[in-house]
């Protein structure tokens, strides 16, 4: 999952706006991504 996370952060472009700045978002993909899986896993 950790590989995954980092293949996605690298293909991401976020935008930084007044709601969040792009570093941020970048610090968010990882954590969605095992938010995804996990509600995955349990449907």
């Amino acid at each position: 999952m950790q590989a995954a996370a980092a293949l996605l952060v690298e293909a991401c472009d976020p935008v930084d706006d007044v709601r969040g700045s792009a570093e941020y978002r970048l610090m968010l993909v990882p954590r969605l991504l095992a938010r995804a899986l996990g509600t995955a896993a349990a449907a």
